[in-house]
């Protein structure tokens, strides 16, 4: 076992109280011997206190169908094809109801993780410092820590994503039918993106696959629960029941009655002044709904298996997803990525874009915004030579026939 796996000179105990101490980076210089993804998290699994990791792992503490869908495919590289190799990508929807024209230096994009102050003091501001100096964009999480207005001013491109909002009880009491109830939320909703819009908002990403934050099985079974000090400060309405581990009939039929439909996307789209991207989507016939509603896009993720864990994996589910939306769609992909040639993998089965969540965690849980920009310098760095490899120059290169499935 590597040295700094053993050392306990800067390691924290494992029942480290982080209900009333705050997690600090247990590195302000990265170990030589992180020299991958899978190393990072090896890492987080033996520092963070357990009940820590239940709330970063929930149903993939043990195992990661996301992964294991990527591991199944294999490559067939082009031999004698060397050629400059460009990561350069352009989302581009002209189609949407807002139109998307987006230039990044890489595919890789930072998906939103709820209450970063778990992992880190600062939280969200040490995700974006890294993210400014990788040119990544980030998603930033209703469910963060740290105000929209602080974080949105400092973004690459200024992207939330959005949880579909109650209308406060006090508004819901002068509402006298049902018809009334459904505008007045369609109406709250978009007053409060109008003001993110105001902000700095360039995206919105709406996530459609929560009604409910399901059994959580992990926490609950360790006691796990969000300290005091996380606080969703961007939810206007925030009810516990979103970070809640218990599971009851009353909070699951709320839920539901407050659920957006797809009348209320169809709603909201026509009339959102930036383009929109439905985050959560896995059916085909989903994803040709979100492209009628006019979406700019989609994000091809199964929440990281946290609400349901016997769920579709990502990689399965993206040649479907591509064949049923066109070439205009946009399509990030994210679930199980832990190296660039999972990146490369992905876009390869009909992403655009790569997103990542748990493997940046791993990052500023152990060594803060440094953390954060090495792991995406690591997966970057991948991409490349696996793109070189193959013999592509560029991510248009990366076609099927690169890529067997091995049942």
């Amino acid at each position: 076992m590597s040295a700094y796996f053993q050392s306990s000179t800067h390691q924290q105990p494992h029942n480290h109280t982080y209900q009333q101490q705050r997690w600090q980076p247990l590195w302000s210089h990265i170990p030589n011997e992180l020299v991958t993804l899978a190393d990072y998290e090896h890492a987080a699994r033996q520092h963070l206190p357990a009940q820590m990791q239940a709330l970063l792992f929930e149903n993939n503490l043990t195992s990661d169908s996301n992964k294991d869908a990527l591991d199944r495919y294999h490559w067939l590289p082009r031999v004698l094809n060397s050629k400059p190799i460009d990561t350069s990508c352009h989302l581009y929807n002209p189609h949407s109801a807002v139109p998307l024209d987006m230039h990044l230096t890489h595919p890789l994009w930072l998906s939103p993780v709820a209450h970063q102050g778990l992992y880190h003091p600062q939280a969200e501001l040490e995700t974006m410092q890294a993210a400014q100096v990788m040119n990544t964009p980030v998603v930033l999480s209703s469910f963060g820590n740290t105000p929209f207005n602080q974080l949105l001013p400092q973004a690459n491109v200024g992207v939330v994503q959005w949880y579909w909002q109650a209308l406060p009880s006090a508004q819901q009491i002068t509402v006298q039918s049902t018809g009334a109830l459904t505008q007045a939320r369609r109406e709250y909703n978009l007053q409060l993106i109008d003001e993110l819009i105001e902000g700095g908002l360039q995206l919105l990403v709406l996530t459609v696959d929560a009604p409910h934050t399901g059994v959580r099985a992990v926490s609950r079974r360790l006691g796990a629960q969000l300290p005091d000090y996380c606080q969703a400060v961007n939810m206007p309405n925030f009810s516990h029941h979103h970070s809640s581990l218990n599971v009851s009939e009353n909070s699951l039929t709320h839920l539901l009655a407050q659920a957006p439909t797809w009348e209320d996307i169809i709603w909201l789209v026509a009339r959102c002044r930036v383009p929109v991207m439905l985050k959560g989507i896995l059916h085909p016939k989903d994803a040709q709904l979100a492209k009628d509603s006019g979406c700019a896009g989609i994000i091809a993720s199964n929440h990281g298996r946290r609400v349901l864990a016997d769920i579709m994996p990502v990689a399965s589910c993206l040649p479907k997803l591509r064949e049923y939306v066109g070439d205009d769609m946009i399509i990030i992909a994210d679930g199980g990525v832990s190296s660039g040639s999972d990146m490369a993998k992905l876009i390869t089965l009909g992403a655009d874009a790569v997103g990542i969540g748990r493997g940046y965690i791993y990052g500023l849980a152990l060594a803060g915004a440094l953390g954060v920009a090495h792991v995406n310098k690591l997966l970057l760095e991948e991409l490349e030579v696996t793109m070189a490899i193959l013999g592509v120059g560029s991510l248009s290169e990366l076609r099927p026939d690169l890529l067997s499935c091995i049942n």
